[in-house]
C-alpha cells in the first residue's frame, strides 16, 4: 500500500470545531510535522474509496522529511474502517488529542456552522444562523461521547493531549510534538492565518441555551434518545 515506503506517522484526532484546522495549519508552517488536512472527510471527493484518501494523506500529508500527518474525526474512523484497516496505512502512529475545554462553545459552534457553513473565519455564510436549543442539546450530546478516550483507553495509547483554549503559544504544541515524534523543529510555526470565530453570537446563544436548558435537576437535557446518535455530516 505505501510501497515499503519509511516514514513516521502523525493522527491528530479530533472533534469538529476543536481547533483541529489552527492546529494543522500551525503544524504545516514548520515544515517539518507533516501537512494534516481533513483527508477522510467522506464529501471531500465525490467517488472516491477509503483506499484513494489514505493514498491522498500520505501524498498530501507528507513534509519534506517523510513525516506524515492527517486530521481524523470518530465518524472519519467509521467511514475508513469499511474498507481498510488505518494501521495498515499508517502503521505506529503518534496520536495527537486534541479536545477543547469549553464544551458549550464547542456545541455552540457547531450547531451554528451546520446552519451557515461557515466552518472557517474567511468563508461567506450561506445565510444567517437560527438560535436552536435542541440544536445545541444535539451538538452538546455528540461531542461529549468519549469516543476517542475509549479508544485510547482500549488499545493502551498514550496520546499526546492538547487543549484547543491552550494553543495560542503555537511554538510549544509544535516542540511536544516533534519531541514526542522523534524529529528535529527546523522552524518555529507561523502564527495562524486562522481565527478563532467566537463572537457576539455565540455568546447570546450560551446566555440564552443556559437560561432555558441550565435546571440541575434535569440530567439529560431534551433529546429523546432516539436522536442521540445524529452526526454533524451526512456522509455515505
Amino acid at each position: 500500500m505505501t510501497g515499503g515506503d519509511t516514514f513516521r506517522t502523525v493522527i491528530v484526532a479530533a472533534t469538529p470545531r476543536s481547533g483541529s484546522s489552527m492546529l494543522g495549519q500551525m503544524m504545516a508552517s514548520t515544515g517539518c510535522l507533516g501537512k494534516p488536512a481533513e483527508y477522510f472527510e467522506p464529501d471531500r471527493m465525490p467517488g472516491s474509496t477509503p483506499a484513494d484518501r489514505c493514498r491522498l494523506a500520505l501524498t498530501e500529508g507528507r513534509s519534506a522529511n517523510g513525516v506524515v500527518a492527517t486530521k481524523l474525526f470518530p465518524e472519519h474512523f467509521d467511514w475508513l474502517r469499511r474498507d481498510v484497516r488505518l494501521s495498515d496505512w499508517f502503521p505506529d502512529p503518534l496520536w495527537v488529542y486534541l479536545r477543547r475545554r469549553d464544551l458549550l462553545g464547542q456545541a455552540i459552534s457547531l450547531a451554528i456552522a451546520m446552519q451557515d457553513k461557515a466552518w472557517k473565519h474567511h468563508d461567506t455564510p450561506v445565510g444567517s444562523a437560527v438560535y436552536s436549543r435542541e440544536g445545541i442539546e444535539q451538538a452538546l450530546k455528540q461531542l461529549a461521547e468519549p469516543r476517542w478516550p475509549v479508544f485510547f483507553a482500549r488499545h493502551g495509547i498514550e496520546p499526546l493531549e492538547l487543549v484547543y483554549e491552550d494553543l495560542g503559544d503555537a511554538g510549544d504544541a509544535c516542540r511536544m510534538i516533534a519531541e514526542r515524534l522523534g524529529v528535529a523543529l527546523t522552524a518555529m510555526p507561523a502564527p495562524p492565518v486562522l481565527q478563532r470565530q467566537r463572537g457576539a453570537v455565540n455568546e447570546a446563544w450560551r446566555r440564552r441555551f443556559i437560561a432555558e436548558a441550565g435546571n440541575p435537576d434535569d440530567f439529560d437535557g431534551l433529546v429523546p434518545k432516539a436522536r442521540r446518535r445524529w452526526r454533524f455530516w451526512r456522509g455515505p
